[in-house]
C-alpha cells in the first residue's frame, strides 16, 4: 500500500540521517523489516529464486560439452544456492 511506501521511504531517510546513531538505525531497520514481512516480500522472492533457478538448471541440462556444463552449474550454484531458493 501506498502509506506502507511512504513511511518504507521515511525509514530510510531516518536512518540516513547523519545524525543517527545505531538505535535509530536498528529501530528502523527493524520497522521495514516488519513492513516487508507484511507485504510477503521474502517468500515472493524465494519463489522467485527457486523459479528462475530451476529455469536455469533446465537449460544447463541440455548443454552438451560436459566442462562447459560443469562450470555453468559451478556459477548458477554460487550466485544461487540451492539451499537460498526453497522448492515451490
Amino acid at each position: 500500500p501506498g502509506a506502507d511506501v511512504a513511511r518504507l521511504r521515511a525509514l530510510a531517510a531516518e536512518a540516513a540521517a547523519a545524525e543517527a546513531d545505531e538505535a535509530v538505525v536498528a529501530r528502523c531497520l527493524t520497522e521495514a523489516r516488519r513492513l516487508y514481512e507484511q507485504a510477503d516480500v521474502f517468500a515472493r522472492a524465494a519463489a522467485i529464486a527457486a523459479e528462475q533457478r530451476s529455469r536455469a538448471a533446465a537449460a544447463l541440462a541440455s548443454c552438451r560439452l560436459r566442462r562447459l556444463r560443469d562450470v555453468l552449474e559451478f556459477l548458477l550454484d554460487l550466485a544461487v544456492p540451492a539451499a537460498a531458493s526453497p522448492a515451490p
